[in-house]
């Protein structure tokens, strides 16, 4: 049986997500690189490690300057509502499980679950875009009367759910420019529709693994907002393959942990 302590494991997290001296990022085809090598991370500095994030990688004095531009990497809230970059490789299993998901809610209650704002805003940005979010606004609220505060709920539903794309702005969202998220991303929304919500949970959850070394069904759950049955189904195809393992032990940690076979 293998076994860690928190030490190691923060190594092997610190090297990956590219936090030790040697390995921070200088510039934007480093930036890029890094982003297609761990997949999909955070933008900004979180604190944790939940998951790679470009900011905590960045070198001392740089800034969002050098980060990928969209058609680099996808830009948007995708897990834990946190701004994300997704390389373009991941991008379309994200697509194929939110495609699945929605295909499954739309048959329970046999229509749209997006609320009604974030319908307005898809209706925009069908006639016309990209748009910059201050006209995405004007023409989403002066027409309706809604607020603001419901406007920029929406806007964040509709990323969640990868229906817009953000094309520039990053680190200023009252200056990005959306667009819909399969018009401007046709090629990987494509070959979404021949993924399997398997097929993508498996690929995700598979870079995960080898992003983060250890990862407990907690930990997949708070993070993915996946159901039970799906990551245990995931978490055995994973094993079948011999990528992962639950013959792990690691100190400080009660929960069953499930390790990368290195």
């Amino acid at each position: 049986m293998k076994s860690y302590t928190l030490a190691q494991i923060e190594r092997w997290r610190n090297r990956v997500h590219r936090k030790l001296p040697g390995r921070h990022i200088a510039n934007r085809s480093q930036a890029v690189r890094f982003v297609n090598e761990v997949g999909f991370c955070f933008v900004f500095r979180t604190g944790t490690a939940e998951l790679p994030c470009l900011g905590d990688a960045l070198k001392n004095g740089e800034d969002g300057s050098i980060f990928p531009d969209e058609r680099e990497a996808f830009h948007g809230k995708l897990l834990l509502r946190r701004p994300m970059l997704v390389s373009l490789e991941y991008l379309p299993y994200f697509f194929a499980l939110v495609d699945r998901k929605e295909a499954t809610a739309h048959r329970k209650s046999g229509r749209s679950t997006l609320g009604a704002t974030a319908h307005l805003i898809g209706e925009q940005l069908r006639r016309k875009s990209p748009l910059s979010t201050h006209d995405l606004r004007q023409r989403t609220t002066m027409s309706t009367g809604v607020g603001k505060g419901a406007f920029s709920l929406a806007l964040t539903e509709m990323q969640t759910r990868m229906l817009i794309a953000s094309l520039s702005g990053r680190q200023n969202p009252s200056s990005a420019l959306w667009t819909p998220a399969r018009k401007f991303y046709r090629g990987q929304a494509q070959r979404a529709r021949r993924i399997s919500a398997d097929e993508a949970r498996r690929a995700i959850l598979e870079r995960h693994f080898r992003n983060q070394l250890v990862v407990t069904v907690a930990d997949i759950r708070h993070l993915f907002r996946w159901e039970r049955q799906e990551i245990f189904q995931t978490l055995g195809e994973l094993i079948r393959r011999g990528i992962v393992t639950p013959e792990v032990q690691v100190e400080g940690i009660a929960d069953r942990t499930y390790c990368l076979l290195t």
